[in-house]
């Protein structure tokens, strides 16, 4: 997909158990220690994006609300990170694609392997 030209905002959010949904949420927060979380909370694991130019960026420990504008040229995009007072970002390049995403998930961690049965025939979901 090409962004040039583009805003995009980067939100992330997935089910979870509760996330704001009542009476679940406050279940989950009294029984353990903020499982239920809230609408707010989400196990996204990693707010970063890699360009075509083989640069990577990781903002670190935020998760606000963020936007990035990508419509100024091929080289600069912009950033806005609601309700914050600093940045910090980690910036990772490399020789190939590859390369750079190695660097990220090298920061970020790296998802284990899928199971072998997964690779064959059919998964059904009931």
């Amino acid at each position: 997909m090409n962004f040039k030209g583009k805003k995009v905002y980067m939100i992330t959010s997935e089910g979870g158990v509760g996330r704001g949904l009542q009476p679940i949420t406050d279940m989950g927060n009294t029984e353990r220690k903020n499982m239920g979380g809230n609408t707010m909370t989400t196990y996204a694991p990693s707010y970063s994006f890699v360009t075509s130019l083989r640069r990577g960026f990781i903002f670190n420990n935020h998760t606000e609300i963020g936007h990035i504008d990508f419509s100024q040229s091929s080289r600069r995009f912009s950033t806005l990170m609601w309700q914050t007072t600093e940045m910090r970002v980690t910036v990772v390049s490399g020789a190939t694609m590859k390369n750079t995403v190695s660097g990220i998930t090298e920061q970020v961690g790296r998802m284990r392997a899928l199971p072998k049965w997964t690779q064959e025939g059919a998964i059904v979901g009931l």
